[in-house]
């Protein structure tokens, strides 16, 4: 299917009122120029328009491109979306044959578009850019990002095209993912991806065929490396533009006795070897808080295998908190079950903790 031209569009949002369907109380924001506020893609045309019953602006995003499925895999993420509820992710909804253009590379006259919530911020490149002398904003924007990550890599889905053009950062510092497109959820699990995605953000033998919860893993811990990089390094090493990334990784050297750096270096080793981290992991090597106390937990285990059911219910506990040791779930069950075989009825409630709450048991 051919869709219409940029061009074409544009005529077509400048009288909303006649055009749309059910979107018709939408109006385009206007530059300097008069002409619609407006940003293009491989794929969509983006226009930022105003609701002018409630005042509230909105990305309206047009195709010009077909792509396989496209319906049927945004109403899938949608779906799931609407589930999660993050203030990382915006409220997104689907159209079909909502948009009358007058094309004339199509007999159609009525085309998709996709409404998404407007994010008034810069894109994480040019935020960099706005605080390269404020060491202070760098190590707050360095931490909210480690703390999205942390977020964002255990569930079980992924954007799939994690790159600074897709991460807003706002004002206050709050981060939000725009750009839904290449998304996976567990819906669509046994499906290819629709696009690789940018490279420089892609592990190197990523194919079609890799379409799961892992495709975010290699940019993440990317991105955050270069960010955390960036707090410690002078002015005289610019990477505030991110195609400089493999540069600062490749300077780690510099880094090796910062605790900041050490684990997020061997994380990058790991995606970049096996293009993802084991979920059980992400804790020790990403979280903020990585200095785990080990003898904490080893005292646990020696009570624990004397027979010691309250050193086992603790012990349970300690996983499913992941506080001094990486958050591991299935230990946690396992401790918890043993102490209830052997006649400790509060290890019940660590259980059904668990159960209800915890995921890592179910990959």
């Amino acid at each position: 299917m051919n869709y219409p031209l940029i061009s074409e569009y544009i005529e077509a949002i400048k009288s909303p009122e006649d055009n749309f369907d059910k979107l018709h109380h939408l109006r385009p924001v206007l530059d300097e120029d008069g002409q619609p506020i407006m940003s293009s893609g491989n794929f969509a045309v983006v226009f930022k328009m105003k609701d002018i019953e409630t005042d509230k602006l909105y990305a309206v995003k047009c195709f010009t491109r077909d792509q396989e499925e496209r319906k049927e895999r945004y109403l899938e993420i949608i779906k799931e979306l609407k589930q999660v509820k993050s203030k990382y992710f915006v409220s997104i909804n689907y159209y079909e044959k909502e948009l009358f253009v007058d094309t004339r590379l199509n007999d159609e006259t009525e085309f998709p578009v996709v409404v998404m919530d407007w994010v008034e911020g810069l894109c994480l490149e040019e935020y960099m850019q706005t605080i390269k002398d404020d060491v202070a904003k760098k190590e707050i924007l360095a931490n909210n990002f480690q703390k999205f990550v942390c977020w964002l890599l255990p569930k079980h889905f992924a954007h799939g095209d994690l790159k600074p053009d897709n991460i807003i950062v706002k004002d206050n510092g709050n981060i939000v993912l725009i750009d839904y497109d290449g998304m996976f959820v567990s819906s669509l699990y046994g499906k290819s991806a629709l696009e690789i995605g940018t490279p420089t953000f892609q592990y190197a033998n990523r194919t079609l065929n890799d379409f799961n919860e892992y495709i975010d893993d290699y940019a993440a811990v990317v991105m955050l490396l270069v960010l955390k990089v960036n707090v410690l390094k002078t002015s005289d090493f610019n990477i505030y533009n991110f195609s400089n990334a493999m540069e600062c990784i490749k300077q780690m050297g510099d880094y090796i006795n910062e605790k900041s750096i050490v684990p997020l270096l061997s994380a990058y080793i790991m995606v970049s070897t096996f293009g993802k981290l084991e979920r059980q992991q992400i804790s020790c090597l990403l979280d903020l808080n990585s200095e785990f106390d080990y003898k904490k937990e080893m005292n646990l285990i020696i009570s624990a295998r004397k027979g010691n059911t309250v050193a086992m219910t603790k012990l349970g506990y300690l996983y499913y908190y992941g506080k001094y040791v990486p958050k591991n779930y299935s230990k946690a069950i396992q401790w918890f079950q043993l102490a209830y075989l052997l006649g400790n009825v509060n290890a019940a409630c660590g259980l059904c903790k668990c159960y209800f709450y915890g995921d890592d048991f179910c990959n």
